[in-house]
């Protein structure tokens, strides 16, 4: 099972229509597009409650990153199931 949810800022919905494919053509995949100015993650409780032992790939900038990190932590994900990419703009 995958679950995607994509934090935006800004009202750009280009990624919308592939997500919306996707979620069609594969049964296991999921998404929600969350709109705020700043994260809290608490979506990410609901999202992920049926699955068992879940690993996270997170990606974002440097300060979104650092959040990410402590409310996974604070959620008591092993630090063997978070995966990371983090990015800043050029």
């Amino acid at each position: 099972k995958i679950r995607l949810i994509h934090y935006q800022g800004l009202d750009d919905w280009k990624l919308a229509a592939e997500f919306e494919s996707f979620q069609k053509r594969y049964a296991q995949f999921q998404w929600k597009n969350v709109k705020t100015a700043r994260a809290t993650f608490e979506e990410l409780k609901d999202l992920t409650a049926d699955l068992e032992n879940p690993a996270f790939l997170v990606c974002g900038p440097p300060a979104f990153m650092k959040s990410a990190r402590k409310f996974l932590k604070k959620q008591h994900v092993p630090s063997s199931n978070i995966h990371t990419e983090e990015f800043s703009p050029w």
